[in-house]
């Protein structure tokens, strides 16, 4: 079991959560401290999600399973993540079905999600449209990642 634990800062010392750059109003930024909880099953794939997480400046947790994942949530607390993203094609289960069953353990039925895939299938768009998961394609790059937070933090900023 691996378990990624980041230094919580107190709250007088978080940072503001800003999606603009003074210097360039029309260019957004990732906000500093998202919280970002990573499931998939291939190691390299994990590690190299957090890897661009942490470049961006996530707090990053990272889990195999859906037991690993529920394990982070206990660990967060009294936090929950900001964003989890979530591979489809998990070995023992859809990353749709792992996200509903973390909303549920959060008991918060519209955490932010993103579900990540090769997978164009019309019918796994529309399956993801209904419960309310955005889809990133794979592969992921640091400019693809960067615009999808952005995308998700400022559809939850507005809320």
């Amino acid at each position: 079991m691996r378990l990624r634990m980041p230094m919580a800062l107190s709250t007088q010392h978080q940072l503001p959560i800003s999606t603009q750059i003074d210097s360039h109003p029309h260019v957004a930024v990732v906000p500093v401290g998202l919280r970002v909880l990573v499931v998939d099953d291939e190691g390299s794939v994990l590690e190299a999600s957090r890897l661009l997480l942490e470049e961006l400046g996530c707090a990053v947790w990272t889990a195999f399973d859906l037991d690993e994942a529920r394990a982070c949530l206990h660990n967060m607390q009294p936090h929950r993540p900001d964003l989890m993203m979530v591979d489809f094609r998990l070995k023992n289960a859809s990353g749709i079905d792992v996200i509903k069953a973390l909303r549920q353990t959060l008991g918060e039925p519209w955490v932010n999600a993103v579900l990540v895939s090769g997978d164009t299938a019309p019918e796994r768009l529309l399956l993801a449209k209904q419960e309310g998961v955005h889809i990133c394609h794979k592969p992921l790059t640091l400019e693809k990642l960067k615009t999808e937070l952005v995308a998700t933090t400022t559809l939850s900023l507005r809320a």
